[in-house]
């Protein structure tokens, strides 16, 4: 998998689908403006006034105010909001390319589409579009709503300020749903040609979240990227998952404007380290510990240190009735001590290191390990002393020496 390739694609992608977006602002916001202005003029022209430019409260009026919402969906019409939006979802097509550059980073052949599957997107294309078109009614119905309060001594300025904010909604909700329609769309390529890859695999395949990792990265999309980043997930793994905000996260991501999309998972799925069955002298090396020198640095320890053991006492202890939930979590404990997220001091003993690694949004395997100290006999090495499952709160950042 070409790491550096990938992520050269998504962001000419992502630059793709700004440019569309913009390009579709732009004009939706001029296109608001002459509507709301037309609108407002047809209704001023149809309102009886008094002599201080305030409504009458006459039947008239209330009828042209029950108007408000269909004629600013008529100017609408009228100025191409729905070639506009028609223009906009046509252009999804050229996203197709960027999904095959990913599989040949990946290193995978190319996907043939079928007839099905272009039907297929062919009416998630209409489905987009008339969803964005839909907005307009709903702007519309709510200005007639607020309308229907203003007769009978409202100042017309005050009206027309009143509808002009409500009718200037159209543009920030379709923007926002455009921008979601978009990506969801480029989803629903990778849906369609992942699940033409998975067919042809005959098995289950993984997924990795791709995308950016900075500021506006949601806290849902920040625990996919680094969850992924270890183990990708399976598509029914995915289907459980929730968003908070749109059903389906395959397609929907993070929800509402998310950057974020699914790519074929080709890293070789390593087996997870099974848990001792047998400890020769009383000990079994497991593996060594997977962190930067400056942590050894941090505790004082020598690069020996990075071997790690596990004696057949403690494995006892950790795998005793006591910690039942630890039981079938044997390899994630193991994981968690070579492989840390965080690693903290002790509060009490400077030889001591505290290793977390996330299970969760809210859960992490802690396990203790104690370091091989400089000048002990060349026989010892570093050594887990217990496990548990912890809770979020227990991170003590005061404490911490490192994140991964």
């Amino acid at each position: 998998m070409d790491t550096r390739k990938l992520i050269t694609i998504a962001g000419r992608a992502n630059r793709t689908i700004d440019s569309a977006l913009q390009a579709f602002l732009e004009e939706l916001n001029a296109l608001v403006a002459r509507a709301s202005a037309r609108t407002l003029a047809r209704l001023q022209r149809k309102l009886e006034l008094g002599a201080d430019d305030r409504l009458q409260g006459t039947a008239g009026n209330a009828a042209t105010l029950r108007l408000a919402g269909r004629i600013f969906q008529s100017e609408m019409e009228r100025a191409g909001y729905p070639e506009l939006v028609d223009a906009f979802v046509g252009s999804f097509g050229r996203l197709f390319p960027f999904f095959e550059e990913t599989l040949e980073a990946l290193g995978l052949e190319a996907v043939k589409f079928s007839r099905e599957d272009r039907e297929a997107l062919a009416g998630q294309q209409a489905n987009l579009a008339e969803a964005i078109r839909g907005v307009v009614r709903s702007v519309a119905e709510a200005a007639k709503r607020r309308a229907a309060f203003s007769v009978g001594g409202t100042p017309i300025a005050e009206l027309t300020e009143l509808l002009a904010v409500e009718y200037g909604k159209t543009a920030a909700q379709a923007g926002g749903l455009a921008d979601t329609a978009i990506t969801t769309f480029y989803r629903a390529i990778q849906d369609r040609g992942f699940q033409r890859i998975e067919e042809a695999n005959g098995a289950a395949v993984r997924y990795r979240y791709y995308g950016p990792d900075d500021v506006l990265t949601r806290p849902f999309c920040d625990e996919l990227l680094e969850r992924t980043a270890r183990r990708g997930l399976t598509r029914a793994e995915i289907d459980r998952l929730d968003n908070g905000q749109l059903p389906n996260v395959f397609l929907t991501g993070g929800g509402y404007r998310c950057r974020h999309t699914w790519v074929l998972d080709t890293r070789a799925e390593e087996q997870p380290q099974a848990w001792p069955s047998e400890f020769p002298g009383g000990f079994a090396v497991v593996g060594e510990i997977d962190v930067p020198a400056g942590v050894l640095e941090a505790f004082g320890v020598e690069p020996q240190a990075r071997e790690l053991a596990l004696t057949e006492e403690r494995s006892g202890h950790i795998m005793s009735d006591r910690h039942r939930e630890l039981q079938t979590l044997g390899s994630f404990v193991l994981e968690a001590a070579m492989r840390p997220d965080e690693v903290y001091r002790n509060r009490k003993d400077p030889q001591v290191g505290i290793f977390l690694k996330r299970m969760s949004d809210r859960r992490w395997m802690r396990v203790v390990v104690r370091w091989r100290q400089p000048g002990e006999d060349a026989s010892y090495r570093s050594s887990i002393l217990s496990a548990r499952v912890g809770k979020e709160q227990e991170r003590a950042v005061s404490r911490r020496v490192w994140v991964r």
